[in-house]
């Protein structure tokens, strides 16, 4: 059975839920929360801000704008944020997604019993030093918002995978199909999508009918047979390739098993599926596996700490209902 080692920082590190950044923003702008809301969100900003500023704790923002820009509060959301992170940022998905997919693809080529996957694999630069720049400095500037197309392609896909969601997930209640069921055609997402696409592709290459994103979708899936063909020689190798994406090398890849683990969850639930859950998936397969603690709702963490995904991972998973237990681990440092 393959290990799959995943690093975490040198400087604890905390991740923090865009419902936290909304609530924070409502607090900043006076808008009405409970007063026990109040006085635990007051608390977790003085805290957090203290320790980053002091540079004993690392809050970065990772694809949480793509949650909030364009709507309600936005600029006060986005303002949390900042203030929470000193302007520290975690890569894009598909960024880390792939960083973590290439060297898999390697491990599984050498047949390594062993796959480390280092913390920098998230952050464009060494966050902790970057973090120490950024505090050297009298002033920072932090920045937000995202181009109208790419904001538009999100909110389509976050529609589409929440109307999707749904329907399997009222299928799966109704045929009585377990998580266990699930979860294997999960791990099989990603390369029966990856077919899909390309024999889609192909017929509209011969219409002309593409739209603009599917050709971005086709240079990202090229990669993957660009970087293949760099570790084996063989070209156009869909079974080589398929091979390794039907492997413990790809399955057992933190942002891959995670996702896997909490979509097989939500669609085989009971309670339907809220409009967040899909980016909370996203969100969550990115910090767990890099950061020492996790700030998310209360049913989210349920389900994480249920699935055993925070011992698995190393990570400690709290909600507002447990927030002083995280007091208490900041309190620490």
């Amino acid at each position: 059975m393959l290990k799959v080692v995943a690093h975490k920082l040198s400087l604890p590190t905390l991740w923090v839920d865009t419902s936290i950044g909304i609530k924070l923003a409502k607090l900043h702008m006076g808008e009405a929360i409970s007063e026990i809301e109040e006085l635990r969100l007051a608390k977790l900003k003085e805290s957090v801000t203290d320790l980053v500023r002091s540079c004993k704790l690392l809050c970065p923002e990772g694809d949480q704008e793509f949650e909030y820009s364009g709507e309600r509060l936005d600029e006060g959301i986005s303002g949390e944020f900042a203030k929470l992170s000193r302007g520290i940022r975690m890569l894009p998905h598909q960024g880390v997604h792939d960083a973590q997919t290439f060297r898999a693809m390697r491990a599984h080529v050498r047949r390594d019993a062993q796959l480390e996957l280092p913390a920098e694999i998230y952050f464009s630069s060494n966050p902790v030093l970057e973090l120490k720049r950024i505090t050297s400095q009298s002033v920072f500037v932090s920045v937000h918002g995202l181009p109208p197309m790419l904001l538009g392609m999100n909110n389509e896909t976050r529609r589409g995978m929440l109307t999707h969601c749904e329907d399997l997930r009222q299928k799966n209640v109704a045929k009585g199909r377990s998580y266990d069921e699930q979860f294997a055609l999960e791990q099989r997402a990603f390369i029966d999508s990856m077919a899909d696409f390309a024999r889609s592709f192909a017929e509209k290459l011969v219409s002309g009918k593409i739209k603009f994103w599917e050709y971005f979708a086709f240079d990202g899936y090229e990669r993957y047979f660009r970087e293949w063909h760099r570790l084996t020689g063989k070209l156009s190798d869909w079974e080589g390739l398929g091979g390794f994406f039907t492997s413990d090398y790809f399955y057992q890849l933190p942002i891959v098993r995670i996702s896997s683990q909490l979509y097989a969850k939500l669609v085989t639930d009971n309670r339907p599926i809220e409009p967040g859950d899909s980016m909370d998936v996203k969100h969550l397969s990115m910090a767990i596996p890099m950061a020492h603690f996790v700030l998310t709702d209360r049913k989210m963490a349920n389900r994480i700490t249920g699935l055993g995904i925070d011992r698995e991972w190393n990570s400690r998973v709290f909600s507002e209902s447990t927030i002083d237990d995280l007091f208490a681990e900041l309190a620490k440092i």
